[in-house]
C-alpha cells in the first residue's frame, strides 16, 4: 500500500502531468466564465484545502482582477451574510465528502450563486450539488495526511488564473506561456528539492525529534504554505504547531520566543525578504533552533535550507512546502507514528467531518 512518503515523491511527475493537460483539465470553468457574468470568487474549505486557496488567491486575484474571498464552511454557513449572486462559490475537498463544504455549496447554489466543486473524484457527494465540477487530477491518495493532493490543488487555481485569464484576454499568450514553462521548471525540479529536503532533516535531525511546539512564519502566497507546514506538523507528529504571517508575528506571539523555541521561516522572494531576515537574526539570539528555507546557494549552516527555488513568488508554495513535508514524514516515522490512519480513528465519525 502506498504511503504518505510515495505520494511525496510522485509530485513532479503529477504536477507536470496536470500542467501537460490544463486545457482538458480547466476547460469546465472556462466554459463557466464564458457563459456567465462572474464578479468574485468565494472559496471554501478546510485544512488543506483553505490552505490551497490562501496560497493561490493572490495569483487568481491577479490575472482575473476580480476579488477573492475565502471562509471556513462552517463559518460561511452560519455567520457570512453578503456575497454577489454573481459570485463563483468553489467547494473545495479533495475526497469531495467534506459536510461543511457540501453544506455550504448547497446554501450558495440555494441563494442564486454559481458553483463548482473542486475534487479529485468526480462522482463525490461535493459534485452532486455544484453546477461544475473541476478534478484535481492528482490520482488516488489514500492517507489521510494530503501532500500531492494539496500541492495538486494549489497548481490547478493557479492554472485556472492562467486559462481563463487567456480565455478573457486578460494576459497575452507570450505571458501565458511564459508562466507555463515556469511550472513546467518547477515539476521538473522536484526530484533535486526531495533529495535535499532529505539531507536537511539528516543534518537536523536529533535536534527536530526534540520539538515540543513550533511557530512557522510566512507572507504573501507563503502564508499559505506556513498554515499548510503547521497542520502537517500537527497531523503527523502530534505537538501543536502555530501559523503566523510575518507582521502579525510581531504583534504579541513573538512575547512567546524563549529558550528552546522552534521557529520556521519561509523566505520567498518578495519586498519583505528584508525584514523576514531582520527578524530570523534577532530570534538567533534567543534560541538556537531557528530555520530558514530560503532561496540561493548552500551558505554552510545546517539549519539554513538553501535551494535554487523558483523566482516568482506567486508559483512558490509548490516548492516551499516540501522540506515541511519531509520533515513531517521522516519525525513521524523516526518516532515510531502509525501514519497508515488518523490518530484518533474515531473522531470523524464521531463528529459527522465526512459524508
Amino acid at each position: 500500500m502506498a504511503n504518505m512518503y510515495t505520494y511525496i515523491k510522485e509530485q513532479g511527475d503529477v504536477l507536470r502531468d496536470i500542467v501537460e493537460k490544463r486545457k482538458d483539465i480547466l476547460e469546465p470553468v472556462v466554459d463557466l466564465f464564458k457563459e456567465n457574468h462572474i464578479d468574485g470568487i468565494v472559496a471554501i474549505g478546510s485544512g488543506s484545502s483553505y490552505n490551497s486557496i490562501t496560497s493561490s488567491r493572490y495569483f487568481l486575484q491577479k490575472i482575473l482582477g476580480i476579488e477573492v474571498k475565502t471562509y471556513f464552511p462552517y463559518s460561511f454557513n452560519h455567520y457570512e451574510q453578503l456575497f454577489s449572486k454573481d459570485s463563483l462559490v468553489i467547494g473545495i475537498s479533495q475526497t469531495g465528502s467534506s459536510v461543511g463544504t457540501v453544506d455550504a455549496l448547497k446554501r450558495a447554489k440555494d441563494e442564486g450563486a454559481h458553483t463548482l466543486a473542486l475534487t479529485a473524484y468526480g462522482d463525490a457527494p461535493l459534485t452532486e450539488i455544484a453546477d461544475r465540477t473541476l478534478i484535481i487530477a492528482c490520482g488516488d491518495e489514500n492517507s489521510d495526511f494530503k501532500t500531492k493532493g494539496y500541492t495538486s490543488t494549489v497548481l490547478t487555481f493557479l492554472l485556472m488564473a492562467l486559462e481563463v485569464g487567456l480565455a478573457e484576454e486578460k494576459l497575452d499568450k507570450e505571458q501565458y506561456d511564459e508562466y507555463i514553462q515556469e511550472l513546467v521548471n518547477i515539476a521538473d525540479a522536484y526530484d533535486g528539492l526531495i533529495d535535499k529536503a532529505e539531507d536537511w532533516y539528516k543534518a537536523n535531525r536529533d535536534e527536530l525529534l526534540a520539538i515540543d511546539k513550533a511557530t512557522v512564519i510566512g507572507v504573501g502566497p507563503n502564508y499559505g504554505t506556513a498554515l499548510e507546514a503547521s497542520i502537517k506538523m500537527i497531523e503527523t507528529n502530534y505537538f501543536m504547531s502555530s501559523a503566523y504571517e510575518l507582521e502579525e508575528y510581531l504583534h504579541g506571539p513573538n512575547m512567546a520566543l524563549e529558550e528552546g523555541s522552534y521557529i520556521f521561516y519561509i523566505l520567498g522572494k518578495g519586498q519583505y525578504s528584508s525584514r523576514m531576515e531582520k527578524l530570523y537574526e534577532y530570534t538567533k539570539k534567543f534560541t538556537d533552533y531557528a530555520y530558514i528555507i530560503r532561496n540561493g546557494e548552500d551558505i554552510g549552516e545546517k539549519r539554513v535550507f538553501s535551494f535554487d527555488f523558483t523566482q516568482y513568488e506567486d508559483f512558490s508554495p509548490l516548492q516551499y512546502v516540501v522540506p515541511f513535508q519531509i520533515l513531517c514524514y521522516n519525525r513521524a516515522v523516526d518516532l515510531n507514528h502509525d501514519l497508515s490512519q488518523m490518530r484518533y480513528p474515531d473522531f470523524q465519525s464521531c463528529m459527522n467531518v465526512r459524508k
